[in-house]
């Protein structure tokens, strides 16, 4: 497995959390501009919640909750469950796509040559009715397929703001 984590962006960027101990906060912190915020804005919230930039705590949730608002979605590997877990401020036709679209890249070759069938994925927003869980090649197979005209997903590297 080529990559842990991801963060799929509003406009269908894929960025790959990369590194052997990079966090999804770190990426933020390193990138604020990428996510629509300023280092000024992130070091109002470890300061509100009086703790040190990049520790998982309040303050990282609230940043966290911010991103998830404005349609970002949060991608983790999950060893205990052989599997991803997805968080997402909603879950609509957008969000289905950019997914599916995720989904495809990684078990295609275009980010990773997983297999679908064996890999669990597990989608989760702040409204329980707007779950999902099921295998990936399920998830490729149910609903609406993606349609690669309307939805293009680029694969971004991010490097360090200065």
């Amino acid at each position: 497995m080529k990559h842990l984590a991801y963060w799929i962006s509003p406009r269908g960027e894929v960025d790959p959390v990369e590194g052997p101990a990079l966090k999804h906060i770190d990426l933020v912190w390193r990138n604020p501009t990428f996510f629509g915020l300023n280092r000024n804005f992130l070091l109002a919230v470890y300061q509100k919640h009086r703790e040190r930039v990049g520790q998982e705590g309040k303050a990282r949730q609230e940043i966290m909750a911010e991103l998830l608002r404005k349609d970002w979605i949060r991608i983790r590997y999950v060893p205990k469950i052989h599997g991803f877990t997805v968080q997402t401020g909603s879950y609509g036709a957008r969000q289905r796509r950019l997914l599916q679209a995720w989904a495809r890249m990684i078990t295609g070759g275009g980010l990773d040559t997983l297999d679908g069938r064996t890999l669990y994925l597990s989608i989760a927003t702040a409204r329980p009715r707007d779950t999902w869980q099921g295998s990936i090649h399920k998830f490729l197979r149910t609903g609406p397929a993606v349609t690669t005209t309307k939805l293009k997903l680029q694969v971004v590297h991010l490097a360090q703001e200065g």
